[in-house]
């Protein structure tokens, strides 16, 4: 047996082991209408009893990924049209699904409204949501993702449970046309212009402040669909404390914090890591019936945060500074950018800021500086 017949056998040998190595990355596609048949934008996607969902792009393109084999039912809807549900829908392992749905316009028969303007109102007056210190602290959520997972006119794009990605779009728009902002400095990825919210603790936001639409320009580029102004602690207290939690398949976190005022100079430091195995087996039924045993894999996730700041307030002038470093590895389960089960990505973001304010009766004079590295890594092996 010559060279060339082995190197051909070794080839397709190894094809083999990967294709029984894979794991069920399928997905659900398709397009929605309206009953022209023209695209439907911004039309909302639901795979109804689950956490997926999506946001229909210009063309009315969605797509669902990660999916698991199995059955699903899927919910389409749209402002001024007909609702649809379509059940009985079969994913097989890595076999997309393609769905087309055509929207009939629904007519609602109300009173009679009038709307009346002030010719004095501010054009340029925005629609935004502001989050409180009080309602960050009523909340269970963990990170800025699951912080914002219920405000109304933006959705999640939850790239599973627990520590998978959690990307923001609001009325529609795509998640690198959203700018997220932390203190006035952006965190988007330079690479994609997305930001992962899942890697923004609540433990270090004092507010939020979301502004929808093209009015948010002012924040800067990247702000087409709006922009989430993340304002770092303020206030702080004479306290240590020390958060814990821990789930299923590895997950687990800490935060240890200090804080308090000494010599006049308000202080803030604190910790945070946290991690998930990720990997986990479950069950799903092929269309013939045969249930088939199986296992999530490379959905892990570690990430460690340091946050220092120090503030002197004495009524005229006012001053802080603050160092922020962060660090995460992921593993990348999904299909994105065809990435095989063994890819992951690498986010590291420091973040060192300070600013200067004089206020009195007649002026205000305001300064401030940063400088910030953002590097997104991504390997697959």
């Amino acid at each position: 047996m010559n060279s060339s017949i082995i190197a051909k056998i070794l080839v397709c040998v190894s094809l083999t082991f990967i294709a029984a190595g894979s794991q069920s990355l399928s997905k659900i596609e398709g397009y929605i209408y309206d009953e022209n048949g023209t695209p439907l934008a911004g039309a909302d996607v639901a795979v109804v009893g689950t956490g997926y969902g999506a946001a229909t792009e210009a063309n009315g393109y969605f797509n669902i990924e990660n999916l698991f084999a199995g059955e699903y039912k899927v919910r389409v809807s749209y402002v001024g049209y007909i609702s649809e549900t379509r059940a009985n829908i079969v994913v097989s392992k890595d076999v997309p699904v393609t769905l087309f749905f055509k929207l009939m316009p629904h007519i609602a028969a109300t009173a009679e409204i009038v709307v009346e303007a002030n010719r004095e109102t501010d054009p340029f007056t925005m629609i935004s949501i502001s989050i409180t210190a009080d309602d960050i602290e009523k909340s269970s959520a963990r990170t800025l993702g699951e912080l914002l997972i219920q405000i109304p006119g933006i959705s999640i794009i939850d790239e599973g449970a627990g520590s998978g990605q959690k990307r923001i779009s609001i009325r529609g728009s795509n998640p690198n046309q959203v700018l997220v902002l932390l203190d006035g400095i952006p965190l988007n990825d330079p690479l994609t212009g997305e930001m992962d919210l899942n890697l923004i603790p609540v433990s270090i936001i004092e507010s939020v402040s979301i502004k929808k639409g093209g009015n948010s320009a002012e924040s800067g580029s990247g702000s087409i669909g709006g922009s989430v102004e993340i304002t770092s602690r303020q206030e702080f207290l004479d306290e240590i404390t020390i958060a814990a939690n821990a789930g299923s398949f590895g997950a687990w976190g800490l935060q240890p914090s200090l804080s308090g005022k000494l010599h006049g100079v308000n202080y803030y430091a604190g910790y945070e890591i946290r991690t998930e195995e990720g990997d986990y087996p479950y069950t799903y039924q092929k269309p013939d019936g045969e249930i088939v045993s199986d296992k999530r894999l490379n959905a892990g996730f570690k990430s460690e945060q340091y946050f220092v700041k120090l503030g002197f307030n004495s009524g005229t002038h006012k001053a802080a500074i603050q160092l922020n470093i962060f660090d995460s590895q992921r593993g990348l389960p999904g299909t994105v950018y065809f990435l095989t089960p063994y890819a992951s990505a690498d986010v590291t973001r420091k973040i060192f800021a300070g600013n200067y304010t004089y206020k009195t009766e007649q002026a205000v004079l305001a300064l401030q500086l940063s400088a910030h590295n953002n590097l997104s890594e991504y390997e697959n092996l």
